[in-house]
């Protein structure tokens, strides 16, 4: 049976390196969920959330899963829309600052998107994942 139609299983065997998931530590019984960054297109959605959520708390953590995305980039050629024009890139991360380029509105942007890893928005100082059919929406706000 594909991996499309089993679902959830186990797949893995999974053991801390400090022993704490042997029989009797505190890990013993924890289920845990591997990510293939190289392979599953849907792996690198989920690192980048787990990066942006611990990093306030864990931020060398974040920092490393940001570069680990880096170190095995997507190079899949992706359709975009951004303010209603197609554009085919192969590029892995959407900043802020390439949709303000790509857009040609000058100021501050308000900057929206969609697709099948979901929905948002950027700010100056943020970025998501590329995902074919992403639709982007960057309307003027002011002048800079």
């Amino acid at each position: 049976m594909s991996d499309k139609k089993e679902g959830l299983y186990q797949k893995y065997y999974v053991e801390r390196t400090d022993g704490s998931s042997a029989v009797g530590g505190k890990h013993e019984r924890c289920p845990n969920f591997v990510l293939d960054v190289v392979h599953d297109p849907h792996a690198r959605v989920a690192l980048r959330a787990y990066a942006e959520s611990c990093a306030e708390e864990y931020p060398a953590l974040a920092t490393d899963l940001q570069s680990l995305l880096e170190m095995y980039p997507d190079t899949t050629v992706k359709r975009i829309t951004i303010n209603g024009v197609g554009i085919i890139t192969n590029k892995t991360i959407i900043s802020y600052e390439y949709i303000k380029e790509t857009s040609g509105e000058p100021g501050i942007l308000s900057v929206t998107y969609s697709g099948s890893s979901g929905e948002g928005s950027l700010s100056p100082d943020k970025s998501t994942d590329c995902v074919d059919g992403m639709i982007i929406n960057a309307f003027n706000t002011g002048s800079a």
